[in-house]
């Protein structure tokens, strides 16, 4: 079974803060579920991804443009991970290349499986040049917005002007900066 860190779960719940009448049913289904509210969650413990996805369908029926709203959860996806101290990387780095190589080569901080289920769900770098990168993220339907949001809150937070992250299709993502 895949497993996300509690903080993201929490992440999304304090996202909702203007959206009362749905946290309050998140906080429903968190409690049946874990036992906690969104803001009781273990932030470094891991919960069932099922748990994240139902999250995600609470999240996504709550904004009239779920796409932006999920570019721009994903933005905060690297500022939470600096804030909590989990970036392996240095962080004076402007070189979002050493972010992506530490996401590729740490996702086992965010997520847990068996070996089948993170060997699907690891990040490749298929091509990289000086200003670009194609990387290979598993997505499952539309939640690619997501992914999107999470390099562009990289590359805000470390600097980067101009970085644009297109869709491929099939899990494919072209970054550029």
């Amino acid at each position: 079974m895949l497993e996300i860190k509690g903080k993201f779960i929490t992440l999304g719940g304090m996202l909702l803060a203007d959206k009362p009448e749905v946290l309050k049913k998140v906080n429903v289904f968190l409690e049946e579920e874990t036992g906690c509210t969104h803001l009781e969650l273990d932030p470094e413990e891991f919960y069932d991804l099922e748990i994240w996805a139902k999250m995600m369908e609470f999240f996504a029926g709550a904004f009239d443009d779920p796409t932006q709203a999920f570019i721009d959860f994903g933005k905060r996806f690297y500022p939470t991970m600096k804030r909590t101290g989990r970036l392996g990387v240095d962080l004076s780095s402007s070189n979002p290349m050493d972010y992506f190589n530490e996401e590729i080569h740490n996702s086992s901080d965010f997520m847990r499986g068996n070996d089948e289920e993170m060997a699907m769900m690891k990040k490749k770098i298929l091509k990289q040049g000086d200003n670009y990168a194609t990387i290979y993220s598993f997505v499952m339907d539309d939640s690619y917005h997501l992914q999107i949001g999470i390099w562009l809150g990289l590359f805000d937070m470390i600097g980067v002007e101009g970085g644009k992250v297109e869709y491929l299709g099939d899990s494919q993502f072209h970054l550029s900066w």
